[in-house]
């Protein structure tokens, strides 16, 4: 019982989804009847008006330039992110180097043990 109510539930978020989708698609259904053109009386999608076609172009646009300048602001933290890590490595072997010159010096001079 339990599962039949949850594929219930399921179907209908799934039947939600789909009229949110033809809503904002402004989905029409066509009939399977052509008319005296040869077309169908519906077309798939309703046309849009030529008050809406520049304004999605503009809309796309703008996203297009975000994407875009979001795009290289990744990039550029990628470069320094690699410039960072070079960084790091060199100091590493820097480090490594100064410590090694300091070991032998330090591995000949006595350890006091008496500080006074």
């Amino acid at each position: 019982m339990e599962n039949l109510l949850h594929w219930l539930d399921q179907r209908a978020k799934y039947k939600e989804d789909q009229r949110a989708i033809e809503t904002a698609f402004k989905y029409q259904p066509t009939s399977s009847q052509p008319n005296s053109k040869g077309l169908n009386s519906g077309d798939a999608f309703k046309q849009p008006t030529l008050k809406e076609t520049p304004q999605q172009t503009k809309t796309n646009n703008e996203v297009k330039q975000r994407l875009d300048t979001n795009e290289s602001s990744l990039k550029d933290i990628h470069n320094k992110m690699d410039f960072l890590l070079t960084a790091f490595d060199v100091q590493n072997t820097l480090n490594k180097r100064v410590e090694l010159k300091l070991a032998k010096p330090a591995a000949v001079l006595p350890v006091a043990t008496n500080i006074e």
